[in-house]
């Protein structure tokens, strides 16, 4: 069918073009709104600026099409095949692109606001700078996806694959990424605030100054996670896996580690001031010069860690492991701990006990 035929046909009330073959049809700036064109073949159709307000392309096949700047506002695209193409600057706003295929699109600036995107396969998609707020991601494949600075406030990305994505300053804050992969990851400085990401992976993502206060990230995978200078502020870690992570100038204020596992980790220098790591497990961590100011560090595992001029006034240390420790120049004024476990220590020159005397 010819752009022309179809345009003539519309205006004289006709909607209905399921199945039509439209390939390399020039509609650019066409006002197409409550069109019809399930199953229609559009391949390489270029539909910029087009108006296609609840249009129904669900099926539609549209490899390589051109639709930068379409309005497609509440328009139905449900298993559409849109590999390629370019939707820059798009209006998809309550749009349902459920389990649509849009491999190595261009979604740059793309408005999504509420959509449902749910197992949409978005692999290598460029989605730099949209708007993804409350939209509906679950179970999507993002992988190696290009999401910097795009905002997903409050979007469901439940169990969606975000391995080797690029989120760098991209807003996340109060999204749900429950048992999402985020593995190797690039986040420096998104914000995470409020998210949820219980069970979630995140080894090895870089998370360097990212904001995660008051994240849920219990039982979350963070093995080998690069967290330098990283905002944890009552976040709750519990249960998760942060061995050999990189915790350098985190501020962990108030966060919950209870049972996490620390071993190997690098928290030199991070602030674990009233910190809940009931049961830990930090064995050979360095908490060099690391601020735990009332700390609960009750049953914690610190075999080996390094604890040289950390601050510890108040620190509640019963039945913590010590053994072999290094708690030289260490600050244990009013610190809860027995002189057996002190016993255990590597070495304990010059720190402050808990009696406000200095040793050796």
């Amino acid at each position: 069918m010819e752009a022309r035929e179809l345009v003539d046909r519309y205006g004289a009330g006709e909607r209905d073009f399921v199945g039509a073959d439209l390939r390399g049809a020039n509609l650019g700036g066409v006002g197409l709104s409550g069109i019809s064109l399930i199953k229609a073949d559009l391949s390489g159709v270029n539909l910029s600026e087009a108006i296609l307000y609840e249009a129904l392309l669900a099926a539609a096949w549209m490899r390589e099409a051109n639709l930068m700047a379409v309005n497609l506002e509440g328009a139905s695209l449900r298993d559409t095949v849109l590999p390629d193409a370019v939707l820059v600057e798009a209006r998809l706003v309550k749009a349902d692109l459920g389990w649509a295929d849009l491999t190595d699109a261009d979604l740059s600036g793309a408005d999504l606001l509420d959509a449902v995107l749910v197992g949409t396969k978005l692999r290598g998609a460029r989605l730099a700078e949209a708007n993804l707020v409350r939209a509906h991601l679950r179970s999507a494949l993002l992988l190696n996806a290009d999401l910097h600075r795009a905002r997903l406030r409050d979007a469901n990305l439940m169990g969606a694959n975000l391995a080797e994505a690029g989120l760098y300053r991209a807003d996340l804050s109060g999204a749900n990424l429950a048992s999402a992969d985020l593995g190797k990851a690039y986040m420096v400085k998104a914000s995470l605030a409020r998210a949820s990401l219980p069970g979630a992976n995140l080894a090895e993502a870089s998370l360097l100054k990212a904001d995660l206060s008051e994240a849920d990230l219990a039982g979350a995978r963070l093995y080998r996670a690069r967290l330098q200078q990283a905002t944890l502020i009552k976040a709750n870690l519990s249960e998760s896996n942060l061995a050999e992570a990189n915790l350098e100038g985190a501020n962990l204020h108030q966060a919950r580690l209870t049972s996490a596992d620390l071993n190997h980790a690098n928290l030199h220098e991070a602030v674990l001031v009233e910190a809940n790591l009931v049961g830990a497990r930090l064995c050979e961590a360095n908490l060099g010069e690391a601020l735990l100011v009332r700390a609960n560090l009750q049953g914690a595992d610190l075999q080996r860690a390094l604890l040289a001029g950390a601050q510890l006034e108040g620190a509640r240390l019963q039945g913590a492991v010590l053994l072999g420790a290094d708690l030289r120049e260490t600050n244990l004024l009013g610190a809860k701990i027995d002189a057996a476990q002190l016993a255990q220590a590597g070495c304990v020159s010059g720190a402050i006990l808990p009696d406000g005397t200095r040793h050796g």
